[in-house]
């Protein structure tokens, strides 16, 4: 019961904080100091628990090399004229009155080569962002699709690690889930395309020639075609499937290249601005628009992912989530194992406030109750990837959410808008495949008939 309460409360800070505008780390620190003192409750002392939260942070270490890549990805292709390339061309590429529905389908598109959401964000999100601010868009609502559309390959991409990572825990085909995760997308997908196309006359992209947005990047950056190239080149080594931190080491110093050759950037000032992140000699209106990145754009970031890793780290190392387990399991005889997995999600992604240990959570509490009813493991992979990968990105504390908006530069309120992420788990619930069915029976006993996939 002390748990339930802990949790409620530090989810309801966390609620509170978005709704107020409050940084999120304040509700954040106060979720450390309840488990804390839960921890000390229990009978654990003060320096074990500390030990304890030390190890969870350690977890986050592999995340915080990544958001390195990313900071400094963000500001470089800023510097070598990569942003302003996208943004100049894509303007004139583009149907103004259909922006929204632009932004949704090509980060599905880029996110299904990369295989990730924050390298989409990052990238090709950044520069529609720098043009919806610049066309008089609402930020809130490109930054929505974007988000949405980011995950879009995040969830059934053959190369993204969300997918590697599902498919290792279930100890099923990575392949093979990506098959059934597209055939289960369609719904969601239609969907998504349908309400993006309602919504993007009411946001129309204004002309940015009329705002001096086009004219002031032609006048401040060479928009040669090859200030594409950092771009271009993440593309090709993402088909190649080579390691994403790779790739994005490589565009990084083709980018630094480029920034020289291209535009005159010294190597001191790129230094500043990988640190510090981009900002225009010029100044005045366009900087506003172009002018971020840098791994200063990621500390707060990394300090949400640090705080949340340590929660993980005490909860582990003081077994509180102990005995779930099997109350999830009898409530899943009631009322069938996908709710239970979409509670299961939406409670380990609120509490875990990281992606990747909301997964892993939600299949050790649920992996038993699937096999006890019959579900095949690819059943869990499929739940697993309706709810704890597309459900970690509504939620505006957790990094799956705040990394790409802080990438953005827009705040919780493109959260409703991402559509697909939240038609995803819905539409799941209400699939022939996740319908609980009465028991029949087998030989003289009764057994579940679960509907194995």
């Amino acid at each position: 019961m002390d748990l339930l309460v802990v949790t409620v409360a530090v989810i309801g800070a966390l609620i509170l904080s978005v709704a107020k505008g409050f940084s999120v780390l304040y509700a954040l620190l106060f979720g450390f100091c309840c488990f804390f003192a839960l921890a000390l409750k229990r009978g654990f002392g003060a320096r074990e628990i500390i030990k304890m939260a030390g190890a969870g942070g350690k977890k986050c270490l592999v995340i915080m090399e990544f958001f390195c890549f990313i900071g400094l990805l963000t500001a470089v292709w800023r510097a070598c004229g990569t942003i302003p390339f996208l943004v100049y061309y894509g303007n004139q590429l583009m149907a103004p009155n259909f922006f929204i529905l632009f932004c949704f389908l090509f980060t599905c598109l880029v996110s299904f080569l990369l295989g990730s959401s924050f390298a989409t964000a990052g990238t090709v999100g950044v520069a529609l962002a720098v043009l919806a601010k610049g066309g008089g868009v609402d930020i809130s609502v490109a930054a929505g699709a974007v988000l949405a559309g980011a995950y879009f390959g995040d969830r059934c991409s053959p190369m993204s690690s969300s997918a590697l990572l599902i498919s290792t825990l279930t100890g099923t085909g990575i392949h093979d889930n990506v098959r059934r995760l597209l055939r289960a997308s369609t719904a969601p997908f239609i969907l998504s395309v349908a309400l993006y196309t309602l919504l993007s006359p009411a946001y129309p992209l204004a002309s940015t020639g009329d705002n001096g947005l086009l004219s002031g990047l032609a006048e401040n950056f060479n928009l040669a075609w090859y200030a594409a190239l950092p771009a271009l080149l993440i593309l090709a080594m993402a088909a190649f499937r080579m390691d994403m931190r790779l790739a994005m080491a490589a565009s990084v110093l083709v980018g630094i290249v480029l920034s020289y050759a291209l535009q005159g950037v010294t190597f001191p000032q790129q230094l500043r601005y990988m640190v510090l992140g981009y900002s225009l000699p010029a100044g005045g209106a366009l900087a506003t628009l172009i002018d971020g990145g840098g791994l200063a754009s990621m500390l707060k970031v990394a300090a949400i992912v640090f705080i949340a890793s340590t929660y993980s780290g005490i909860s582990a190392g003081t077994g509180m989530l102990g005995g779930i387990e099997g109350k999830l399991s009898k409530l899943g005889e009631k009322i069938g194992p996908y709710p239970v997995t979409l509670l299961t999600a939406a409670l380990t992604c609120a509490f875990a406030c990281n992606q990747t240990l909301a997964v892993i959570l939600t299949q050790q509490l649920q992996e038993k109750s699937y096999a006890a009813q019959g579900r095949s493991p690819s059943a869990l992979a499929l739940d697993l990837a309706d709810t704890a990968i597309v459900i970690a990105p509504l939620m505006p504390w957790n990094i799956a959410c705040a990394v790409p908006l802080a990438m953005l530069a827009a705040g919780p309120a493109a959260v409703p808008y991402a559509f697909f992420l939240w038609l995803t788990p819905l539409v799941a619930l209400f699939m022939p495949r996740n319908r609980r069915l009465p028991p029949r029976k087998a030989g003289g006993g009764e057994i579940a008939a679960s509907g194995t996939r």
